[in-house]
């Protein structure tokens, strides 16, 4: 048996041969979660859209790798789901254990091994699926004034800096810095979560003055939301979101 990383997901190979056969999954058709404070336990349908059987392995984790104990739980770690059938992840919180003034961060991360196919010169993947889960808190602010309120600043020589000073994890996506020309300006950055009240410096190749930035906002459900930003080195400037 050997391993390999594919697109995010690990996949382990149990044979070699031409074909593959693997479960195909679908978690509410979103890839993040909100736990929100009061609530009993979040349950989660996952649907096995294959037409083999699979054994889905759940777990929970902190989402910055720390390794004290987790007060959250899952109700059934290990099940088997029918080809064409569904089942439920329900993850409950022990009621205390996470900050009160600021979302806490869980990596919910799911093992999929669907059954050995019968047919011959198949291949059976083991595909591990990982998913934000988020507690939330009962907060003064809102997610929608967290993300009005993200602030930008502007460098001369390097890439600018995401203030947040929300409660709230904020992630961006595809985030094109532009110049005072509105050309694109280095490689366009796939990825960026700030956490709560924290400071997040870019990396980019650009080495030119940047004057401005396009970025999505992802949403609770994992949508999509446009927003774009003017530059200045002097002061802090907010984004304003962009119509589709």
């Amino acid at each position: 048996m050997r391993k390999r990383q594919v697109g995010g997901a690990l996949v382990i190979w149990f044979a070699h041969f031409f074909s593959l056969a693997h479960a195909t999954l679908d978690f509410d058709g979103t890839n993040r979660f909100i736990f929100a404070e009061g609530a009993q336990r979040l349950s989660i349908v996952v649907t096995n859209n294959s037409a083999y059987p699979t054994l889905l392995q759940t777990s929970l984790s902190w989402g910055d790798g720390r390794q004290q104990e987790l007060p959250m739980a899952l109700n059934t770690p290990m099940q088997v789901l029918p080809a064409n059938g569904r089942g439920d992840v329900e993850v409950f919180y022990e009621g205390s254990g996470f900050a009160s003034d600021r979302e806490s961060y869980v990596l919910l991360s799911a093992l999929d091994v669907s059954q050995a196919p019968k047919e011959p010169n198949t291949v059976q993947l083991a595909l591990v699926h990982h998913f934000k889960l988020f507690f939330r808190p009962t907060l003064a602010s809102t997610v929608e004034q967290a993300i009005a309120g993200l602030r930008w600043q502007g460098k001369a020589s390097a890439a600018p800096t995401i203030q947040n000073d929300s409660p709230y994890f904020i992630t961006l996506s595809d985030i094109e810095l532009r110049t005072a020309n509105n050309q694109r300006c280095g490689e366009i950055i796939s990825h960026v979560m700030v956490a709560p009240f924290s400071t997040a410096e870019l990396v980019s190749t650009c080495t030119e003055a940047m004057a401005s930035v396009y970025y999505d906002y992802v949403t609770d459900r994992g949508g999509m939301r446009p927003y774009e930003a003017r530059l200045s080195h002097a002061t802090a400037t907010v984004g304003t979101q962009v119509e589709e």
